[in-house]
């Protein structure tokens, strides 16, 4: 979400990464569910969520799914 609300740094980091390369958790969807459920503007966040998670690829929760994340917040952050 920060990627749309125009933080930059983010923005520019899922730029350049290929979709292929990037994971969502079914939880984080979720949660990103909920935020469109309260919003005002349900319609227009819905179809923003659609697009930003369309061609994403949605991972089950598991140890493999957890050292990713852990390696690829480590590796962005030196």
């Amino acid at each position: 979400m920060a990627g749309m609300k125009g933080v930059e740094q983010i923005r520019n980091k899922l730029e350049k990464t290929p979709l292929s390369e990037l994971i969502l958790s079914p939880v984080v969807l979720g949660e990103l569910g909920q935020g469109v459920e309260k919003s005002r503007h349900r319609e227009k966040n819905a179809a923003r969520l659609a697009r930003m998670v369309d061609g994403l690829q949605l991972v089950a929760l598991d140890a493999g799914t957890s050292r990713h994340y852990d390696n690829n917040l480590i590796t962005s952050s030196d």
